[in-house]
C-alpha cells in the first residue's frame, strides 16, 4: 500500500511540474528582446555598413544628430579604422530603419 502512495504522489508531483505555467523567465526574455538603448550620430554623414569593417559594404547613410537603436557593441580585433577623426576598432549594431541593420563606427556616434 505504502509503495502505492508513493508511486500516486510521484505521478501528481510530475504532472503539477509538467502542466504548470511558464516561470517568469520566459518574461525576462521578451524583455530583453526589445532594446532601450539609443546613441546618437556625431559624424557628418556616417557610412552604415553591412559588416563591422571599414571596408564593407554600405547599407545606407545617417546624418548628424539622427538618434538609432543600439543594443550591441561589436568588438573590433582586427585592423584599426579612422573614422569622425578619431582611430578605433569597435563598432555599433543599429537599427537604422532600412531593411537591414548595420555597423557604425563608435567614434561617430555617443550614447545618449
Amino acid at each position: 500500500m505504502r509503495r502505492i502512495l508513493i508511486l500516486s504522489q510521484t505521478a501528481a508531483v510530475v504532472a503539477a511540474v509538467v502542466l504548470a505555467p511558464a516561470p517568469a523567465q520566459s518574461e525576462s526574455r521578451s524583455a530583453a528582446a526589445t532594446c532601450d538603448k539609443k546613441i546618437v550620430v556625431t559624424g557628418d554623414v556616417v557610412a552604415v555598413r553591412d559588416e563591422p569593417r571599414a571596408d564593407a559594404p554600405i547599407v545606407r547613410k545617417v546624418k548628424r544628430g539622427d538618434v538609432l537603436e543600439s543594443c550591441w557593441k561589436s568588438i573590433g580585433r582586427e585592423n584599426s579604422y579612422r573614422k569622425c577623426g578619431s582611430e578605433h576598432y569597435d563598432w555599433y549594431l543599429v537599427g537604422a530603419g532600412a531593411p537591414k541593420s548595420g555597423y557604425i563606427p563608435v567614434t561617430c556616434a555617443r550614447k545618449l
